[in-house]
């Protein structure tokens, strides 16, 4: 999956930007704070990028932001955040909104600029998810790795880390698989207890 445009519209700190990320394997982002010189580099809202990431790919913020917090406080309306990709030969894109005029607040889909949006936005996000193979804590553990993250990936259980990078590598059908085998090696072996205990009552009545 390669990222390509990610695009900002009244998100955050930010009302009309766009970042190539095709290009670029390393990057140094260098912000300027225009309302305390003091801060210099501080609270320029370099981090805001990395939340209009996660933002328009999972629906969540690190901060965490919810609902019309994302939003510009300045605008008040117009949120617009979206990201194309390419995977495959397949160009996508994923457009997620909050009072955008004429359509509201919502999530959409394109793949080779056909809407697969489905009908609500929890099953346009779960579509999503399926495609980038990536949830909200997969991605802020393995991808993004957010300096203000909650809970970072070494703080997680056995049991998280586990799922997470079961995820990151594809491989989570072998954890179904092997409970799967591990079922029926306990039903075999009740069964063969089974066979074994009327052996017995059958030696010990031939005695």
């Amino acid at each position: 999956m390669t990222y390509e445009t990610l695009k900002m519209q009244n998100f955050l700190s930010f009302k009309d930007a766009s970042i190539d990320l095709s290009k670029h394997r390393l990057t140094l982002i260098v912000g300027m704070n225009e309302d305390s010189m003091s801060s210099q580099s501080n609270g320029s809202g370099k981090s805001n990028i990395l939340e209009a990431l996660t933002w328009v790919l999972t629906g969540k913020t690190f901060r965490p932001w919810e609902g019309d917090e994302v939003i510009c406080n300045k605008i008040g309306k117009d949120c617009l955040v979206s990201l194309t990709f390419e995977e495959d030969g397949t160009k996508g894109r994923i457009e997620r909104f909050r009072k955008l005029r004429g359509a509201g607040t919502g999530l959409r889909l394109f793949l080779n600029e056909k809407d697969v949006s489905r009908s609500s936005v929890a099953e346009t996000q779960a579509l999503i998810e399926k495609l980038f193979g990536v949830d909200f804590k997969t991605f802020s553990n393995s991808v993004s790795f957010p300096y203000k993250a909650s809970k970072p990936f070494a703080a997680l259980t056995d049991r998280e880390q586990k799922a997470i990078l079961e995820k990151v590598l594809g491989i989570e059908e072998l954890s179904v698989y092997l409970e799967t085998v591990k079922k029926r090696i306990q039903n075999e072996r009740a069964e063969l207890d089974k066979v074994l205990s009327r052996i017995e009552m059958q030696t010990a009545l031939q005695e």
